[in-house]
């Protein structure tokens, strides 16, 4: 989340978002959110384990308020590289799974995905990441 947004702010947008809509199926059947659905249907269908972010509640519990970092940092690392660079630099991630949730069934492997979001409430995926069984 890093510093600028709130584990209860993001639900808090969530639940907003979902009343708006009327429901959480009225929610899912937007326009916007069709894409990021589609992808969610799939990878379920293919044993991926995957938060339904309509569903304010399981967001909730997902979000590690504990896991943040410090923009400070992030700028002062950053700033070097872009003005000497032109603009460009390099992002590595690691991953690892977290205990058998994070595996893909029945084979019990590790794919790992990434997910950059424009939006939570509606969903709307900015760029995804990851390897498919």
């Amino acid at each position: 989340l890093g510093d600028h947004v709130t584990k209860q702010q993001v639900v808090e947008g969530c639940r907003s978002w979902v009343a708006d809509a009327g429901e959480m199926e009225n929610a899912k059947l937007q326009p916007e959110v069709q894409q990021w659905l589609e992808t969610l249907t799939e990878m379920r269908e293919q044993g991926s384990n995957r938060i339904d972010l309509t569903w304010c509640d399981q967001l909730e519990l997902s979000i590690d308020e504990y896991c943040s970092f410090d923009m400070d940092v992030v700028r002062k690392f950053t700033k070097d590289p872009v003005e000497n660079n032109a603009g460009d630099f390099t992002i590595a991630f690691w991953m690892q799974p977290t205990g058998s949730r994070s595996l893909h069934y029945p084979e019990k492997r590790f794919y790992p995905s990434m997910s950059f979001y424009s939006s939570l409430s509606p969903p709307q995926h900015n760029l995804v990441i990851g390897k498919t069984p």
